[in-house]
Formats: C-alpha cells, sequence, structure tokens
C-alpha cells in the first residue's frame, strides 16, 4: 500500500476537528503538572516550556482559518527561499505544499467546515526516520484548528533544523500562534510519553505497529482520540518501453533516489519491490539500475550501522533464494 506524509496528514484531518458545540472552555477534568523533571527531558525547536503551560488552555481554532493559511503560506515561501533548503528535495516540496494555493486546493475538498473547530491539544509522535514528516503533521494539526506539540526526529537530521529555523522565524511575528505550533525533541522516556499523553486532546502516532504498541501503554484522557499510522509497505511499476522511450532518465534515476535512498529506504513511501511490465524488460532493467547506481554513488553516504543491517539480510536472502544478487 502506497502512502505519503502529505497525503496521509490530508487524511488525517477529518478526525482531528469536530463540531462547534458552544463557546469554548478549557477542559473541567484535571491534567498532569509540567514538573522541572517532565521539562528537563525535552529539547524545545519552536516555542517553550510557557507555550507548551499556554497550550493546554488556548482555544481551538476554526479548521482553515484565515490566521492559518497565512502562516503556512509564509512558513513555506520562507522555506522555499532559504537557500540551504533548496538542496533537499523533501525541504522544498514542503515549502511547495504550504503555499496558499495548495491549502486552498485542499480546503475546497472539505464543504463543511461552518460550525467546526479543532479538537484542543494535539500530540504529534513523528517517525524516526523521515526527516520533514513531523512538519506535515504539525501542519494537519494547525489546519485543522489544533493547538500542537510535536514530537521531531531524534536522529540529526538537517531538514529538521531547517523547518524549524524557517517555523520559527515565521512564528517571529505571530507569536500569538507559538502555542498552536510546538516542537520538541527528546529521547526513549517513557515519562515524556506518559505526560504528553495525559495533556492532550489528540494523539497522532506514526512510525507503524510498533511505535504504536509503545505509544499504547500510555493512557490518554477519556474523551481524547487517537490517529494511527500502522505499517504499510509499496512498490514501483515500471512500463519498460515507456520507459527506454524517456529522454531524461537521469531525472526518473533522482525522482526513485529521492522515494528510496533520501530515507535510507525506511519510509514507507520507498518500494520494496520493483515491477517490470512490457517485453522490453532487459533491456530497460539494465539502463535503470545502470543510471541508478551512478547516482546513488555521487550522492549516497550509508550510515555503517544500517550498512552492516543490510549486508547481513543480503547474506540470508542469498542463502535463501537462488539467482540473488
Amino acid at each position: 500500500m502506497t502512502s505519503s506524509p502529505a497525503l496521509d496528514s490530508a487524511a488525517a484531518f477529518d478526525d482531528l476537528r469536530r463540531p462547534a458545540t458552544g463557546p469554548w472552555a478549557p477542559p473541567s477534568m484535571p491534567r498532569p503538572d509540567l514538573n522541572p523533571e517532565f521539562l528537563a527531558g525535552l529539547t524545545f525547536l519552536t516555542g517553550d516550556a510557557a507555550g507548551l503551560a499556554a497550550a493546554r488552555q488556548v482555544p481551538p481554532r476554526p479548521p482553515f482559518a484565515e490566521e492559518t493559511l497565512a502562516f503556512l503560506d509564509a512558513f513555506g515561501r520562507r522555506l522555499l527561499n532559504d537557500p540551504e533548503a533548496r538542496a533537499w528535495p523533501d525541504a522544498v516540496t514542503l515549502g511547495f505544499w504550504c503555499r496558499r494555493a495548495s491549502l486552498e486546493k485542499m480546503k475546497a475538498g472539505y464543504p463543511d467546515l461552518a460550525g467546526r473547530q479543532g479538537r484542543g491539544l494535539a500530540f504529534h509522535v513523528a517517525p524516526a526516520n523521515v526527516a520533514v514528516n513531523f512538519a506535515y503533521s504539525l501542519a494537519a494539526g494547525l489546519l485543522a484548528g489544533n493547538a500542537n506539540v510535536v514530537r521531531a526526529p531524534s536522529r540529526e537530521f538537517p531538514q529538521v533544523e531547517m523547518v524549524s529555523r524557517a517555523l520559527n522565524e515565521t512564528l517571529a511575528a505571530r507569536p500569538d500562534l507559538r502555542p498552536y505550533a510546538l516542537v520538541v525533541r527528546y529521547g526513549h522516556q517513557a515519562e515524556v510519553n506518559a505526560a504528553l499523553s495525559a495533556l492532550c486532546d489528540a494523539r497522532i502516532i506514526w512510525g507503524g505497529d510498533a511505535a504504536i504498541a509503545a505509544l499504547r501503554q500510555f493512557p490518554l484522557p477519556p474523551r481524547a482520540v487517537e490517529l494511527t499510522f500502522a505499517d504499510r509497505y509499496s512498490l514501483a511499476v515500471i512500463d519498460s518501453r515507456r520507459y527506454l522511450e524517456t529522454v531524461d532518465k537521469a531525472r526518473v534515476a533522482a525522482d526513485f533516489y529521492n522515494d528510496t535512498l533520501l530515507t535510507d529506504q525506511l519510509a514507507c513511501t520507498a518500494p520494496s519491490l520493483v515491477v517490470w511490465l512490457g517485453p522490453e524488460e532487459a533491456a530497460a532493467r539494465e539502463r535503470f539500475w545502470a543510471e541508478f547506481e551512478a547516482l546513488a554513488a555521487a550522492r549516497y553516504e550509508p550510515r555503517p550501522a544500517l550498512t552492516l543491517a543490510r549486508l547481513t539480510a543480503f547474506c540470508a536472502l542469498c542463502a535463501e533464494r537462488e539467482g540473488t544478487r
């Protein structure tokens, strides 16, 4: 099953909004205190402890509120104008996705927004292996009218720093939105997951079955909802004749690289299988993989631990299946 952060974030929008039931008031149920031990475990990439405390009290907003559209459009343009970000296709794609024209098109798919508002505070757990997924999840939460605290990947992706910088620069002009757009980083700390789960009105878990199982040990408030993105797999289908007729084969190789090695083939959008169609399969395969291997040799920098794991898996596959190479 194919998937992308952008599409999944948009699809999740329906479950992050609710019909308005009258003037909003902060939840009456007690919420955990933000004790120093809990706060010491957090690194704020956007916002701060005061913003997190405020996020529990700020009112939800209407879906696709004008100020939200303006904020995301300004953020997207800032990201697109960042010379450093232009070197990263996923950061550029995020910038285009956040443009007002893109958001207005998305809004048109929800004609029944009257009388709706966000749920409250949304706690997002982004996958550790996709650099900018946390930003798509944050954007979906904002568009749905929620205050958001998003756990960014603990791995030091350059894109995370670029996106966080652009968010902070955009928030500087809209300090009222700071409690709505909190991005944090922390390690495998059960007490932090427990506290944020107990604070939220909605929990969004990316990262697959294992991440879902790990987070579900931390209870939610009785009225909170949960959205999960379980394990899923992708494949690529290539028509051999069409590929051989394609003039810009380097572009095809670059697109395939972005879908695979840009995320170390760990994202659910990375094809696990390539299926060839048509009578010219042998010639197409030879040319395709030659183009891809040349590009990968120039761009890809393998991580030692991941390389060892892949070598182990490859050796096991060679032992199990004849013809593996």
